[in-house]
């Protein structure tokens, strides 16, 4: 699909979901669905003229539209790497080209290839070779000019043509860059349908007219079938030591950035609230109820439906009544609504557009700022934390803004350039010292990245890393924010805040791969052998990752993810995998979390956060400390350990990730006797309700059977208590 049209289908999407479920507390699905869109459309681009040949590094940038459809249990099959093509493969090109050339900086070898009109670089498959789906994987360079108009056909094991996919659909700017490398992942279902054969590939000249020279340097398919759960029953080992390990769990990781009102509080127990999301950027703390609504809807002044007074007030009240921590989004942008009506970019009907899809890197009309906001600075943000105080509304967390890096897009009617480094680390450092003088025991948090691209790049492109020693943006982030503090002797940065959405899940699709895919995913978290399958193309091994990177540039520093989805939790499949992550918070010690932005009452998502909050309907929860916990074999039933405080319960949940297979689970606790455990259940047999399913002995081992796709608690007192 070209991305002209994904912009008109995701205006539609704009409209419809900003009606649904926005109030002044954030913004919409909407946000996210944009902001995924431009990261693609705008983001995903580099400048910088000079030839480079050099093949890229392993954390090269990969660029491809998300897709709902990849393999499992994937495994390369390589075509052409180093230079030659590998033993299965023949080459049926009928372009120009050298199959082992060598430019500049490439020592393996690669093809390089000058395309007349219709010329085709083909390679065919002595045996082909069965997928059930899968990825061609594709690293190419532009050569000197670039640009070439390329499509990619897939043909079946009987050489019968798949449909020939645009290559510029999966390119910055639509088309490929010069002098640089780029590796595109082509879902195979795009040109052929799912589970056909793969007897060759074509990667074609696509206008008729002849392109310049440019590279190849590795071709790949990426395929396998679904993984296949035994039928009836299978048997897992499962480990608890709970003398090994040990690790607090922070209370703050079971938060929401927004509720269904009391009943779903007494039911949920969300230990903290986030007030964040676009609109909040723009919110005027006078005015009490006026935000504007940026791109996510025609950058209009509104009020969300909140009546008169302070919306800000009444939330961190609420926050207060159910002893949640409080999460506060402090605007740095510089400018707030000045009304509760106001529009950007009147049409010549007078009625508010999107501003022609304009942003930072698309500047097709500006608006003037003063139409909908007013000014302001830091001055303004600690009079609202004065009045704050002196309602008593106290606010544990201050976030700085939220996600700054889409400033350009997200709010580009007031802020026309695109966010660098710099920018990000002055509006961070003012505004948190500001906060600090006011406030200096609470935590401030930033700065609210929102995507991977953007832990390591700013919107400006490649020549902003380059004027900072080429480092990626949140280790010099921190390595910055660490001089100024050292330097003022005072700490702006309490928590690194990023946001986490798994490429490809942030939707309710439950078809059997997109299900299987959304519970592997969640190893994206902390497993370093888990190659991520989106473009990003290597294990992202998120907390350990950013621990370590902290533990580097500012030591000290505790980490949060201030926004998280993993798509449809109004399904078993989007419980199981909010169960997974929360237990993966906890095992990692993530310090804070909130989840974007709460799953409806009732649903398998809100009641997979019960499970860890108020399990037994009176309160009985996880524990606050960590112990180590095993599974066999994790991917078809997780493990996590916990010991509480309070009573010196050993509380343990698993999860039966298989959909239609019975786990018969051995468990082996060593370090704890069990007295008396008892059980709770949820699955998609009482969708309603956990169930309480009476006791089960264990002392130091027991067998327990896990019902198809469920999540369980053992509540386990200590032998010889009451």
């Amino acid at each position: 699909m070209k991305r002209t049209i994904g912009v008109r289908l995701l205006i539609v999407l704009i409209v419809a979901a900003a009606f649904i479920g926005i109030t002044g507390r954030g913004h919409s699905v909407a946000h996210r669905l944009a902001s995924e869109l431009h990261q693609i459309a705008h983001s995903l681009r580099h400048s910088g003229s000079s030839v480079d040949l050099s093949l890229p590094p392993s954390s090269s940038l990969l660029v491809g539209p998300a897709s709902n459809v990849r393999p499992l249990r994937s495994h390369p099959i390589p075509i052409y790497q180093a230079g030659a093509l590998t033993s299965n493969w023949q080459d049926w090109s009928w372009a120009t080209h050298t199959m082992n050339a060598h430019p500049q900086g490439v020592t393996t070898g690669a093809i390089s290839v000058t395309y007349g009109a219709w010329a085709g670089l083909s390679f065919h498959a002595v045996q082909p070779v069965n997928t059930w789906t899968g990825t061609v994987d594709l690293t190419l360079n532009g050569g000197s000019n670039g640009g070439q108009d390329l499509g990619v056909a897939v043909l079946d094991g009987s050489g019968n043509w798949g449909k020939r996919v645009p290559l510029d659909s999966y390119l910055p700017n639509g088309k490929l860059p010069a002098n640089q490398w780029i590796t595109v992942r082509i879902p195979l279902q795009q040109s052929q349908a799912q589970g056909t054969a793969v007897g060759g590939v074509v990667l074609q000249e696509d206008t008729g007219h002849a392109q310049p020279t440019m590279y190849v340097s590795s071709v790949s398919l990426e395929g396998a079938g679904l993984t296949d759960f035994p039928v009836g029953q299978t048997k897992i080992s499962l480990q608890v030591n709970a003398q090994a390990n040990h690790h607090p769990i922070s209370p703050y990781i079971y938060g929401l950035a927004a509720d269904d009102g009391p009943a779903y509080d007494q039911q949920v127990r969300p230990t903290l609230i986030r007030w964040g999301g676009n609109p909040n950027s723009r919110y005027n703390w006078k005015l009490g109820n006026a935000w504007n609504s940026a791109s996510d809807y025609y950058y209009e002044n509104t009020t969300y439906g909140n009546p008169p007074g302070s919306a800000a007030d009444s939330a961190i009240a609420h926050s207060k009544q159910i002893g949640a921590a409080e999460w506060l989004t402090i605007p740095t942008l510089g400018w707030v609504a000045k009304d509760t009506s106001s529009f950007s970019f009147p049409g010549p009907d007078g009625k508010p557009t999107n501003g022609q899809g304009s942003s930072c890197t698309n500047r097709k009309v500006t608006a003037d700022p003063t139409r909908t906001s007013i000014p302001v600075g830091p001055p303004f943000m600690q009079d609202w934390v004065r009045h704050l105080q002196a309602k008593h509304l106290d606010v544990q967390f201050f976030s700085m803004d939220n996600e700054p890096d889409l400033w350009g897009v997200t709010h580009y009617d007031v802020h026309p350039t695109c966010t660098s480094y710099d920018e990000i680390y002055k509006e961070f450092t003012t505004y948190a010292t500001a906060i600090k003088a006011v406030v200096p025991h609470s935590m401030v948090t930033g700065p609210a990245t929102c995507c991977w691209y953007y832990y390591w790049n700013s919107m400006v492109g490649s020549s902003d890393k380059a004027r900072h020693e080429n480092m990626d943006f949140l280790p010099w982030f921190l390595s910055a924010v660490r001089k100024h503090d050292q330097q003022a002797h005072q700490r702006t940065l309490d928590v690194l805040d990023i946001h986490y959405y798994p490429d490809g899940f942030y939707n309710n699709t439950t078809d059997a791969v997109t299900s299987a895919w959304r519970l592997l995913e969640t190893r994206s978290l902390w497993d370093p052998t888990y190659v991520d399958h989106s473009w990003i193309g290597q294990p992202v091994q998120l907390i350990p990752r950013m621990q370590a990177l902290i533990a580097k540039q500012y030591p000290g520093t505790r980490l949060g993810i201030g926004e998280w989805n993993f798509g449809a939790d109004n399904s078993m499949n989007g419980g199981l995998a909010i169960a997974d992550v929360l237990g993966i918070f906890g095992q990692q010690g993530l310090y804070m979390a909130a989840y974007w932005r709460n799953p409806s009452e009732g649903t398998p998502g809100a009641m997979a956060f019960q499970m860890y909050r108020n399990y037994n309907g009176r309160g009985a929860a996880f524990g606050e400390t960590s112990l180590q916990a095993s599974s066999s074999n994790r991917d078809r039933v997780a493990i996590y350990a916990s010991l509480r405080h309070g009573d010196g319960h050993l509380v343990t949940m698993l999860i039966n990730k298989m959909p239609t297979t019975e786990a018969v689970s051995s468990l082996q606790i060593s370090g704890f006797k069990a007295g008396k455990t008892l059980v709770y259940r949820y699955d998609a047999t009482h969708p309603a309700a956990i169930q309480a399913e009476g006791q089960v002995a264990l002392g130091t081992q027991g067998t327990v059977t896990l019902a198809p796709y469920s999540i369980t608690v053992l509540d386990s007192s200590p032998a010889g208590s009451r």
